[in-house]
């Protein structure tokens, strides 16, 4: 997405044992529509449904993933989440020595028929939040008085 619209953007998915949900959430610039943004993101998703990732975006993310993974391993907090985690959502913790190689297998042709398959119109619910400029102004007013008693 183009850099000068959002402040931010980022995608991300909660662990379920049931179909779960795929996040998309951007804020945009000061004096950017949302609708702007919103249509750069469906933008973005049409290229993942119709032109493979270039191999060398494929690979940053696979990396920034493995990273992650050991990054939580280097705690035992973290070592005891993954193993927990390992057990419930795969059946072992022998899973944790597995999550690189499964990364490093997901091809640009999988990310391509995934984002086909899911990441459809009929698939999406939409939530914009805009701020509600008079309810800021009325928590800012307080603080300016300088409070009281």
């Amino acid at each position: 997405m183009d850099g000068q619209l959002a402040i931010s953007a980022n995608t991300f998915t909660q662990s379920s044992f049931d179909p779960s949900l795929f996040y998309v959430q951007a804020q945009p610039r000061d004096g950017v529509a949302p609708e702007k943004v919103e249509a750069a993101i469906y933008a973005e998703l049409e290229k993942l449904q119709n032109a493979p990732i270039p191999e060398k975006e494929l690979t940053k993310a696979k990396n920034q993933m493995i990273a992650n993974n050991y990054r939580q391993l280097q705690t035992i907090a973290g070592r005891a989440n993954a193993i927990g985690f390992a057990e419930e959502y795969f059946g072992g913790w022998q899973h944790v020595n597995e999550e690189e190689k499964l990364i490093n297998a997901v091809t640009s042709a999988d990310v391509q028929r995934v984002a086909k398959k899911y990441m459809t119109a009929n698939n999406r619910t939409v939530a914009t939040l805009i701020p509600d400029k008079n309810a800021q102004d009325a928590t800012a007013a307080p603080a300016a008085t300088g409070g009281g008693k």
